[in-house]
């Protein structure tokens, strides 16, 4: 009996789950609802976009609204998944698996994890980094997207918070893509520090979930920004005045670094800060550090020639080519 519960687990379960995601269509955004930890209202469930699938993450013994019952069931795209497990996290790795199906089956699409969990914010930001997956997590059905969400209808007395809600996500992002060029050289490098110059561009109006929010339109949707694994920041935004910027001027000065990696063969920098130096001694005169890092970024996603680990480790695909 055990050894049949184990082949069920690791086997069946998995293979199951796969084939359910390959079989239904590709819808383009995944709700993934929390529901031990965040239970919304009907009229919640009611403003989520046609579009979107709902997977709505429980333990069977738990139990929810008539109301909200009804809500989700009358939704023509609703599925349920319900564990018996009693551990104390068993129900969020029932969450990263799907995540992590979602990301090989369904690599296009974008998911939302609505909780208020935040131990999910490292998985998600190691997922958008290298499974290319755009994935979220939000607090609370406001602070969606418009493009998932409906906001809510107007009320007759506006609360304090009325500024925050009209300004939509998009003019935000835009907002924080001007303040980020306007710092030239001196941006932040850290993802905290980033974060702190968001919440200063706002006046301190946009609460973190918002802030996290445009953080994410940065990175997953615009990807005008990349954080690594370490939390390290670089940028792919304009420069005033710096020509290597341009597109270009870009794509030639990563093909000239690219011909100096091929020639160099057997002697490539073996860690990050040794191929920064490399990259460095190619141009005279110097670019900048904002420019050199988008040539990394190139380098790494966009070309994908080079693989830099949490231990700043590089490696290369081989062969590695100018391209065209």
């Amino acid at each position: 009996m055990v050894f049949s519960s184990l082949i069920f687990t690791f086997l069946f379960l998995p293979l199951t789950v796969c084939l359910y995601f390959i079989a239904k269509d590709k819808y383009r955004n995944y709700i993934l609802l929390d529901l031990e930890n965040l239970v919304p209202s009907a009229e919640e469930i009611h403003r989520l976009k046609p579009e979107c699938e709902i997977l709505c993450f429980s333990k069977a013994q738990d139990k929810i609204s008539v109301a909200l019952a009804l809500a989700l069931q009358t939704s023509r795209r609703c599925e349920f998944v319900l564990t018996n497990a009693t551990g104390k996290n068993a129900l969020d790795f029932h969450i990263a698996f799907y995540l992590g199906v979602l990301s090989c089956t369904h690599p296009e699409c974008k998911a939302y994890v609505i909780s208020r969990d935040t131990g999910y914010d490292s998985l998600i930001e190691w997922i958008n980094k290298h499974m290319g997956i755009a994935a979220c997590r939000f607090s609370s059905f406001d602070s969606l997207p418009k493009d998932v969400c409906q906001p809510k209808q107007a009320q007759l007395c506006p609360s304090q918070g009325a500024e925050d809600q009209d300004s939509s996500l998009e003019e935000n992002v835009q907002e924080a893509i001007q303040s980020l060029v306007g710092y030239k050289q001196n941006r932040p490098r850290k993802r905290q520090a980033l974060l702190n110059a968001l919440r200063s561009c706002f006046h301190q109006k946009l609460s973190s979930t918002a802030l996290l929010a445009v953080l994410h339109e940065l990175v997953a949707v615009k990807k005008c920004i990349a954080i690594d694994g370490n939390g390290n920041v670089s940028y792919m935004l304009p420069i005033a005045a710096d020509q290597s910027k341009t597109p270009g001027a870009l794509e030639e000065n990563i093909r000239k670094v690219i011909a100096d990696l091929s020639g160099r063969k057997n002697s490539r920098p073996r860690k990050r800060k040794t191929l920064m130096s490399t990259l460095k001694a190619c141009f005279q005169p110097k670019l900048s550090d904002d420019a050199m890092a988008e040539i990394l970024h190139n380098l790494i996603a966009v070309k994908k020639c080079v693989i830099i680990d949490k231990q700043d480790n590089v490696t290369y695909r081989h062969p590695i080519t100018v391209g065209k």
